[in-house]
C-alpha cells in the first residue's frame, strides 16, 4: 500500500510518502520526505523491491 500525504514546516508544505509491504508476519515501512520537489519524495519502486528480498533473504 501507498500514500502520500502533505505536511506544513512553520510555512512550508512539505510532501511525503508512505510504502508499506506485508510479506507473511513481516511488515515494512518506506518512507520519503522532501521540501523542495514534491515528484522526489517517492522511494524508488527499485529499492523498494531490492530491500524486500534482503528481508526475505534474511528471515530464512
Amino acid at each position: 500500500m501507498g500514500y502520500r500525504i502533505t505536511g506544513d514546516i512553520g510555512k512550508q508544505k512539505v510532501s511525503m510518502t508512505y510504502t508499506v509491504v506485508r510479506g507473511g508476519g513481516v511488515i515494512a515501512a518506506f518512507y520519503g520526505v522532501t521540501m523542495l520537489d514534491a515528484k522526489k519524495a517517492a522511494i524508488p519502486e527499485p529499492v523498494v523491491k531490492a530491500q524486500l528480498e534482503r528481508i526475505a533473504s534474511a528471515k530464512g
